[in-house]
């Protein structure tokens, strides 16, 4: 418990990860406050992290059904009296974000929400698989372009998989694998959405991941590990023109900076598998 609330608390180094230089001082933090007020510290911030999980998919339902509401609001018919230039349709749609940390939800998790919700709008269609996603699967489909999205599609089907629809080259219906949030966060980096900046909602978009270390999906925060940066490079690996690339002398001059690095790299990726075994 201890340790999650150091982390919590632990600043943020360039890159966006955990700065370990600080765990010492924060430790002294805490001494400082004493055992209680940790304790008490510790407490909220658990169960606020819990609540935001669990309450997230009730969330997404008040965004739809408020765009719903915003639908419905700018037709001529149901129109409010007072409402005679439809401001009444755009002014709740606009107030999503705002309505959603008045009920308690951090401003990081209410973009989540909002973004998994215009996500599943841009479908033509839904299915089983959009429905069981999380809501941090669907925030990061919704920000990522075109190409990500078919990957992400293509890496949760399997050979059972069902498509239906056009978008996207059709979404599973039936039979899919699972895969998590961190690999479609993953996806998302090298498929980034670009964002409109006549958007209102785009500046939801923007806010720093390293803003809010509470995430809906997990109390714990996440840290760079030698398993993420190998994926980041095999999916940056499979991106370059390696085809022609022995004529591209920027191209060579840049990898030279990394050579010895590179050549490692290549030696580990040609030792043979081993089977892990368990003690």
């Amino acid at each position: 418990m201890k340790n999650k609330l150091i982390n919590a608390l632990l600043p943020f180094n360039k890159q966006g990860d955990l700065d370990k230089r600080f765990q010492e001082s924060i430790e002294r933090i805490l001494i400082d406050i004493g055992v209680e007020n940790t304790h008490v510290l510790s407490e909220f911030y658990i169960k606020t992290s819990e609540l935001q999980r669990s309450a997230s998919k009730s969330g997404l339902e008040l965004v739809e059904a408020i765009h719903r509401e915003s639908d419905r609001l700018s037709s001529r018919e149901n129109r409010h009296p007072d409402d005679q230039y439809n401001w009444m349709s755009k002014s709740l749609r606009k107030s999503t974000a705002e309505i959603l940390k008045k009920v308690g939800f951090k401003e990081k998790n209410a973009s989540k929400i909002i973004k998994a919700a215009e996500f599943k709008q841009s479908l033509t269609i839904q299915s089983s698989w959009t429905s069981q996603l999380s809501v941090s699967h669907l925030s990061e489909l919704g920000r990522m372009n075109e190409a990500g999205i078919r990957q992400a599609i293509a890496e949760s089907c399997n050979s059972g998989t069902t498509l239906i629809g056009r978008a996207f080259g059709g979404i599973p219906a039936k039979e899919w694998k699972d895969v998590s949030v961190r690999r479609f966060e993953e996806i998302r980096r090298f498929n980034p959405k670009s964002i409109k900046e006549d958007n209102p909602l785009s500046k939801l978009d923007i806010v720093p991941d390293i803003q809010e270390p509470i995430t809906i999906e997990s109390t714990e925060i996440k840290e760079v590990t030698q398993e993420s940066i190998a994926r980041d490079i095999v999916s940056l690996a499979k991106q370059l023109n390696t085809a022609d690339g022995w004529k591209d002398q920027k191209l060579i001059k840049i990898l030279k900076e990394a050579e010895g690095e590179l050549m490692s790299i290549a030696h580990i990726a040609t030792l043979p598998i081993k089977e892990l075994t368990t003690n």
